[in-house]
């Protein structure tokens, strides 16, 4: 997040105005290539999320462009809360594997059985 992208979320577009204008907002930031948009993702028959990218901060951002009476649409920050969960997740196992083959050492190779 930062000045050249967008400084704050959109949880809904009251208006055909709010709207206009966000999107003429959004057209000149991908046109000078600030953002630059990453994927498209068809949620269903008619619901399409854009993913954007902002080339200065690399604040990930996803849009749903709002229907007929302007509910449902959206601009939020793309979370990446779950990537991060799943590295944490990922260590965690890992140093618990190390920990236990230690152990596992440590007692094996303690008892008197193996050194006749």
């Amino acid at each position: 997040m930062c000045k050249q992208c967008f400084l704050n979320e959109r949880a809904q577009f009251q208006d055909s105005k709010e709207w206009l204008a966000f999107d003429l907002e959004l057209t000149r930031k991908l046109a000078s290539k600030t953002l630059v948009n990453i994927k498209s993702i068809r949620k269903d028959r008619e619901m399409y999320i854009e993913l954007y990218k902002c080339m200065k901060c690399n604040q990930l951002w996803k849009l749903k462009e709002p229907n007929e009476n302007f509910g449902q649409g959206w601009f939020l920050f793309e979370s990446t809360k779950a990537k991060n969960t799943r590295v944490s997740y990922s260590f965690i196992l890992l140093l618990t594997l190390i920990i236990m083959i230690t152990l596992w050492w440590k007692i094996f190779t303690s008892l008197d059985f193996f050194t006749n």
